[in-house]
């Protein structure tokens, strides 16, 4: 059997790609993220495996998911829409710097970067 996650926005305005600024409460879409991860066995996807998403630099918004139930996103890829299970992240930034998200299921994780600037004046 063999796991791998793919990470997705599920939320297009509250995207990974964007320019996201740090606050001690979130106040606006760039104090926060919305990431997911798609989970396959052996290429197919599965919706009943246990996910630990998590931060390197504040644990305490750190989760275990225990299965999606049937929370599922439409998105296109490429020309092809798909409607696939996910596993939801919501990510406050609270400090500045260099935030690294990952996804962990059965030994394998992913993760992205995300460099947080400080508060907005």
């Amino acid at each position: 059997m063999t796991i791998t996650i793919e990470i997705i926005s599920p939320i297009i305005s509250k995207r990974a790609d964007k320019e996201h600024f740090a606050n001690d409460m979130v106040k606006s879409e760039e104090n926060y993220v919305e990431l997911g991860c798609i989970v396959k066995s052996d290429g197919e996807v599965v919706r009943d495996r246990v996910v630990k998403a998590s931060s390197n630099r504040d644990s305490s918004q750190s989760k275990v998911i225990n299965g999606t139930g049937t929370l599922r996103k439409k998105f296109y890829r490429g020309e092809r829409r798909e409607s696939v299970y996910f596993y939801p992240f919501h990510y406050e930034f609270r400090t500045p710097g260099k935030h690294v998200l990952t996804f962990e299921c059965e030994g394998v994780s992913a993760s992205v970067d995300l460099v947080v600037k400080p508060k907005k004046p």
